[in-house]
């Protein structure tokens, strides 16, 4: 077992908070220079439309991609840190993240965790967990 020590940050946390809210805002090109020329962006999600996002994504350029998958159908409209966590060079973000669908325009909200490995300064490594069934809910027709 290993002897690391995981501690909730609330100083990271205000970091995170405030990236994401400035990614709000100015939208992904925030995150642009902490992406590593071999980072690795894995969402975990059915990859099917309108969740063309979901799946494996490498370097800048995938994450470019990545991003333009996820802006051209949904808005991210709020974000909510519950939670910091970090271990050496791991930090875990608990959210819960309000988007809006485009072809529906009804919003949804879901838990949302994100598990991201820096080396450097830079993201080598980003995996994502979220709810599709309320991201589906919000397809549906009323």
């Amino acid at each position: 077992m290993s002897d690391h020590k995981i501690e909730e940050n609330l100083l990271k946390r205000d970091e995170v908070e405030a990236l994401l809210n400035r990614y709000l805002t100015e939208g992904p090109a925030v995150f642009e220079p902490f992406i590593a020329e071999e980072s690795r962006i894995i969402s975990h999600g059915p990859n099917v439309a309108p969740f063309t996002f979901s799946g494996e994504w490498r370097g800048l350029d995938g994450f470019r991609e990545y991003m333009d998958n996820i802006w051209s159908n949904l808005e991210l409209v709020d974000v909510k840190v519950d939670r910091v966590l970090h271990a050496d060079d791991t930090l875990i973000a608990l959210t819960h993240q309000t988007w809006r669908q485009h072809l529906s325009g009804k919003t949804f909200t879901t838990p949302k965790a994100e598990i991201s490995r820096f080396n450097g300064g830079k993201l080598v490594e980003f995996q994502e967990f979220w709810d599709p069934a309320s991201a589906l809910m919000a397809l549906k027709a009323d």
